[in-house]
């Protein structure tokens, strides 16, 4: 299934030298993608057949989008994408005219199981276990069990998954903590609270619903008290109403939590700050030429977070970016509760953080529209960026 991106990087390799054996590489990389990211000739002809035959509507994007309209060989980027939401709208509304006095409907919006070729039955919901029923407590004596039993750090490893295989209860559990465990706020005295206990959702599919439910708070107490006196009209690319948005779960479900804002809570989030920047060299480094990110990561996980447009961020590690957004988000809040001496130094470090994007998108876009794209400056960039982090961090030890 990666023949694709090998013949699409032979074609940006050879595209300077030689663009008509590049041509070649960049159609293999259509002709050779299996998993049907991008549609195939044959494919094309069929729609065009029932098109014909029962006068079914559809749109081809080969008459709509252009080779530069797309990030790789198969993902349109975001210009790409308003050009085909206007022409989906043009479509309906041309459909519209003609049927706006037939009392059937055309056009049914439906979350579907993806799934749903091997079982139509389910829903999208069904499929993701959003509304799954377990007994809280059921969830409060294994978490607890878990926590008494095991030093923290043991989750992060595979040991305990393969341990407890045969308990699914207390497996899912360990997988809702490994899976979140990389997060600096994620932390034992965190989820030793019992105002903080996992709900269904967030032990099976959606573990890092339960981040999102929790930033969603602090988010709130930061732009009411804080963010007009720290960083006034700067754009922090997160805010509340994104989590609130991107949390699946019924409307009415209830999002609110109490802050923690213990200073033992805010020494663990520090800790765990710089592990984590110790274990996460990609946040300054240029990874344009690499496949970072599995398809099955970005496609699926980060799209719950960022949408399924294609987008500049799958060319840098954004979400590890954003992570530490959010860890400065919360350290700021306990810190302006408490004394507030580290406010500024916190403060620093997040607009340093928001330095860093922009070095990404502004070399990533260079790149992409392949004009004035320079790889020696951008490493330069990302490497003072890293020098002038680090001797921020260095000021908490």
């Amino acid at each position: 299934m990666y023949d694709p991106v090998i013949y699409y990087n032979l074609y940006l390799l050879e595209k300077t030298y030689n663009i008509n054996q590049a041509e070649k590489y960049l159609r293999l990389s259509y002709t050779k993608d299996f998993s049907l990211y991008r549609i195939q000739d044959e494919y094309r002809n069929s729609l065009k057949e029932l098109h014909e035959e029962f006068n079914t509507n559809y749109l081809d994007l080969n008459n709509i989008l252009i080779k530069n309209d797309f990030i790789d060989y198969c993902h349109p980027k975001e210009d790409a994408h308003a050009k085909i939401a206007k022409n989906i709208i043009k479509l309906i509304n041309k459909n519209y005219k003609i049927s706006k006095d037939s009392p059937k409907k055309i056009y049914v919006n439906k979350l579907v199981s993806p799934d749903y070729f091997n079982d139509s039955s389910k829903n999208f919901i069904d499929y993701y276990l959003i509304e799954k029923n377990i007994d809280k407590n059921k969830i409060k004596n294994h978490l607890l069990y878990l926590l008494k039993n095991y030093n923290f750090y043991n989750f992060s490893g595979f040991e305990l998954i393969t341990k407890y295989s045969n308990d699914k209860n207390r497996c899912y559990l360990i997988h809702f903590i490994k899976t979140n465990f990389i997060h600096p706020i994620f932390t034992e005295t965190l989820l030793s609270k019992e105002t903080y206990l996992p709900l269904q959702s967030e032990i099976f599919s959606l573990p890092e619903n339960f981040i999102y439910r929790v930033m969603f708070n602090y988010f709130i107490f930061f732009e009411k008290n804080i963010s007009d006196k720290i960083i006034p009209k700067i754009n922090l690319y997160l805010n509340s109403k994104l989590y609130e948005k991107i949390i699946l779960r019924n409307n009415n479900f209830p999002l609110d939590l109490p802050l923690l804002l213990d200073k033992n809570y805010q020494k663990e989030i520090e800790k765990k700050m710089c592990l984590y920047i110790s274990n996460q060299n990609i946040l300054f480094e240029n990874n344009i030429c690499n496949r970072i990110k599995t398809t099955v990561f970005w496609y699926t996980r980060e799209s719950f977070r960022y949408g399924t447009l294609s987008r500049n961020s799958m060319l840098y590690s954004r979400l590890s970016i954003d992570r530490l957004l959010e860890t400065l988000i919360v350290l700021i809040t306990i810190e302006f509760d408490n004394n507030a001496q580290k406010v500024e130094l916190y403060t620093r470090m997040l607009l340093s953080l928001l330095s860093l994007i922009d070095i990404h998108e502004s070399h990533v876009n260079k790149y992409l529209i392949q004009k004035n794209f320079d790889r020696t400056k951008y490493d330069i960039e990302l490497s003072e960026n890293k020098k002038n982090f680090l001797l921020l961090l260095e000021k908490l030890k």
